[in-house]
């Protein structure tokens, strides 16, 4: 089961490569505009997932022979989906990726040495799998993201300087040193967790289109190995692109890993109130957040904070109806009430 985590954190990381590189078949000359990248990105950080989902679904129109309007479609679904925890769109998801396969398949039949299209193909393989982990098909999503993975690392070995393809393998590295380092015991077992970080850096450093959401996929490096540095990125980050969630979910899971209740619950609170007010939130944003204050406050051995949290899911809960969607996290709450609390406030 550890396993599984494991690797169902890199699928979940896999998630974030997909928006970062994406460069159409030469055969069918049609080259993805830089603007088009940077107007999706923009929306992403800015939280505006439709306004990027549309973006996309232009690009699809204008150009139907090209795999990147659907895939970018679908990558920001998935980005929405992590942000709101939400697998509703699960069908729309799996067409748009049915429908890029499809241009990808039948276009590197003209030219199957096309590492651009091969890219493609691994980054949707990825985003299939990374899904299918989040939503509990463990073994299906492990089948495609390693497949995805070892694409990645052929494209590399046929173009070095496709810098792009090494987040993806940077990422997978890492994840399978962390892995591996159950076994460190073991003489032919060497781990080398940091080296898959250094992979990823370099193609943050030198990608020719990866942009500031493939941070997302350090970060989510970094809260394993070294979570002071996940802060220190996060805090840089969080600040440069303050309407990015996404960012401010991994600074406020790094100042968990740090123990820094203050510092959480100031991120945790802040990101609350800016889903309370969002009409695409159903009132699971921030029960999610107190639910994961009343978590740290009992691990720390802060009963009466726990308790003022564990009330606050509870109350969440029953004002928008979310017995059912978030029955593991009331039940949770209801076990922590059970608690006394401390006497020394």
């Amino acid at each position: 089961m550890i396993r599984f985590l494991l690797i169902g954190r890199f699928l979940f990381i896999a998630v974030l490569l997909i928006c970062n590189t994406t460069i159409a078949g030469e055969h069918v000359q049609i080259q993805v505009p830089v603007d088009l990248y940077r107007a999706v990105s923009a929306s992403v950080l800015e939280g505006n997932y439709r306004e990027a989902e549309e973006i996309a679904k232009r690009h699809c129109e204008a150009f139907p022979k090209d795999p990147a309007g659907p895939l970018f479609a679908a990558a920001v679904i998935q980005y929405a989906g992590t942000d709101y925890e939400d697998n509703s769109r699960h069908a729309e998801f799996f067409e748009l990726l049915k429908k890029c396969n499809t241009l990808i398949e039948w276009q590197l039949l003209e030219t199957p040495s096309d590492n651009r299209l091969r890219y493609y193909l691994a980054s949707s393989k990825a985003l299939a799998g990374a899904w299918d982990v989040m939503n509990g098909s463990f073994m299906k999503g492990i089948i495609n993201s390693r497949g995805a993975a070892k694409t990645m690392e052929q494209i590399a070995r046929d173009d070095p300087a496709f810098y792009d393809a090494c987040l993806m393998i940077g990422s997978y590295r890492f994840w399978r040193s962390v892995a591996a380092q159950r076994f460190n015991w073991l003489p032919f077992v060497n781990p080398d967790p940091e080296k898959g970080i250094e992979v990823v850096e370099q193609a943050i450093e030198k990608g020719a289109l990866t942009g500031p959401l493939a941070n997302t996929v350090l970060l989510e490096m970094l809260l394993e190995a070294d979570p002071a540095r996940a802060v220190a990125l996060a805090e840089t980050l969080a600040k440069k692109y303050p309407h990015c969630r996404l960012f401010a979910w991994q600074l406020g899971e790094g100042y968990k890993k740090q123990g820094d209740f203050n510092r959480a619950e100031r991120v945790f609170t802040a990101l609350a109130d800016n889903l309370s007010h969002d009409p695409d939130d159903d009132g699971s944003g921030p029960l999610r957040c107190w639910w994961k204050l009343a978590v740290l406050a009992s691990d720390l051995s802060m009963d009466d904070r726990c308790h003022e949290y564990a009330e606050k899911v509870i109350e969440c809960a029953e004002i928008h109806d979310l017995e059912n969607r978030q029955k593991d996290r009331v039940k949770g709450a209801r076990k922590f009430l059970d608690i006394p609390l401390s006497i020394n406030k």
